[in-house]
């Protein structure tokens, strides 16, 4: 049938407005272009002193602007692909350290023999392709790095710039680690995204003392968590559950250590109905409640008989009510069993991460000081370390959570404290020096 004329006249003013609406997007798109691509040759103006160019010509330019930044890109990744291979000759010295890092990711790209040599054996399993830097230095310096990476991110940096930094790094060969100052002397190219690092070494850290010169007597005994510390284990684990994935956390496996027991499952879920919390969903509260009231029972034996002297720790956990309570007290539960040899820490390990330990002595609290290292279990990449420092007033835990070198961590650190009125239990003691089936690093396979 036919239109009616008046909707005839309504779909072509309709069709009119449409028109003429796209052709003024389509001038704004073509305005906005001419401002943004070169010309591909002199600009000649018109007779008619016609500013923009006409269609064709802006598309020819347009054509040829991204055929010349292909180009460029080609270009740039085949200066990128001889600049590696000069390196690669390099890379080949025993006596020189160099590392290659992208920056700003601070991702290990290659390095030297005599890089490989600091790691021979250990937990990295001689591939160190791929890790992140910034877990190869103390946590101290780790900010040192960062500042270089955000100096490579900033637009306004110039292409290339001298690095020359004062570190500490551990070094870990076998079962041991030790910590070494280093001058990292190098370059930063931005132009192929990359670092050239020559750690120069300048000797042990002066706060690096030999184990067998600690008193281990001293470093164990009973502790609990001071409330005053800035941070606490409860945080620590939530930041990492954001990293990780992973629900393996000191906390989570305390609670399920602790609730193998019915007397202290018992208390906890007492606990947990006086705060309205759950422990898998645990509160501030909560978790205050919890540790007020919980003790730690910590034994440090130091293997000097061994090839490598590791350092092992039997750890225990229980329950204390305050007097006016009754003074109550729960059977002490083991919590952790781990020689710091580079073994794995099965009570922290699971099917996404695996946890090792290294010991060295620290000077400044006569002290042993156990450093963690996470593993993705799947790809053998570090990817977070936290530190313990065994000493006669308790035990410093510190360290940092982020997932690249470029965020702002989360920094964390707390303290269990020794007490004065808890003595080392001695049955424990003496199941601690008879035993003899420890985690060994032979045992451990952190590499894929």
């Amino acid at each position: 049938p036919d239109m009616p004329i008046a909707d005839a006249d309504k779909r072509r003013r309709l069709q009119r407005e449409l028109k003429s609406k796209q052709r003024s997007e389509q001038k704004l798109l073509m305005s906005k272009l001419d401002l943004m691509v070169p010309p591909s040759s002199p600009a000649i103006e018109p007779a008619n002193h016609q500013k923009q160019r006409p269609a064709l010509n802006l598309l020819h330019d347009l054509v040829a602007y991204l055929r010349s930044c292909d180009e460029r890109q080609r270009a740039q990744e085949q200066k990128r692909a001889i600049y590696t291979d000069m390196m690669s000759c390099m890379l080949l010295s025993r006596q020189e350290r160099i590392i290659l890092a992208d920056i700003p990711s601070w991702t290990i790209r290659d390095v030297s023999g005599a890089v490989h040599g600091d790691y021979e054996g250990s937990c990295f399993g001689g591939r160190l392709v791929g890790q992140c830097m910034l877990h190869l230095v103390s946590m101290q310096d780790m900010d040192a790095l960062r500042g270089i990476a955000r100096q490579a991110w900033d637009v306004t940096c110039p292409p290339e710039f001298q690095v020359d930094e004062v570190v500490s790094m551990r070094l870990l060969e076998g079962g041991r680690m030790r910590m070494e100052r280093f001058r990292l002397l190098g370059v930063v190219r931005k132009d192929v995204c990359m670092s050239i690092i020559y750690p120069e070494p300048l000797g042990p850290d002066s706060a690096e003392i030999e184990l067998k010169h600690l008193d281990f007597r001293r470093l164990g005994g009973v502790a609990t968590f001071d409330q005053e510390s800035p941070s606490s284990p409860l945080l620590a684990d939530r930041a990492m559950k954001l990293v990780s994935g992973s629900s393996h956390g000191m906390m989570s496996e305390f609670v399920g250590r602790m609730g193998t027991c019915d007397t202290s499952r018992g208390l906890m879920e007492k606990m947990a109905a006086k705060s309205n919390s759950t422990f898998e969903g645990m509160t501030k509260q909560l978790f205050s409640i919890v540790t007020s009231h919980h003790e730690g029972h910590l034994l440090l034996d130091f293997d000097s008989e061994a090839a490598h002297c590791p350092v092992r720790l039997l750890g225990h956990a229980r329950f204390r009510l305050p007097q006016f309570l009754g003074g109550f007290k729960t059977r002490w539960i083991q919590v952790m069993k781990a020689t710091f040899d580079g073994s794995e820490i099965k009570e922290l390990s699971d099917s996404r991460q695996q946890v090792v330990g290294y010991a060295h002595g620290d000077r400044r609290t006569m002290g042993c000081h156990v450093t963690f290292l996470y593993f993705w279990r799947q790809t053998g990449i570090c990817f977070h370390t936290r530190n313990f420092i065994f000493t006669s007033f308790g035990v410093p835990n510190f360290g940092e959570v982020f997932s690249n070198a470029l965020e702002e961590p989360y920094r964390f650190s707390y303290l269990m404290k020794r007490t004065e009125d808890s003595e080392v239990d001695r049955t424990l003691v003496s199941e601690f020096l008879a035993a003899d089936q420890w985690p060994s690093a032979m045992d451990s396979h952190v590499m894929v």
